[in-house]
């Protein structure tokens, strides 16, 4: 895969643990991982700030690329 990727995994989440995310991004070169603490498996919704602060990062690395 080459397009810039953003895996978001909640710390306490029992469902897709943070192992899971951790092959994920091992697999996916250049992909970004973001672990939230205090999170299980809805980040977006349990912790919306971090969540949102690392898609904010995202995006904008993103709009960098696209330049």
């Amino acid at each position: 895969m080459s397009v810039p990727t953003l895996i978001v995994v909640g710390r306490d989440d029992t469902y897709t643990p943070v192992a899971d995310a951790e092959a994920m991004h091992a697999a996916v070169p250049g992909s970004t991982l973001a672990v939230v603490e205090s999170a299980a498996h809805l980040p977006n919704l349990e912790r919306p700030g971090v969540f949102n602060g690392a898609l904010r990062a995202h995006l904008d690395r993103c709009a960098r690329l696209a330049r």
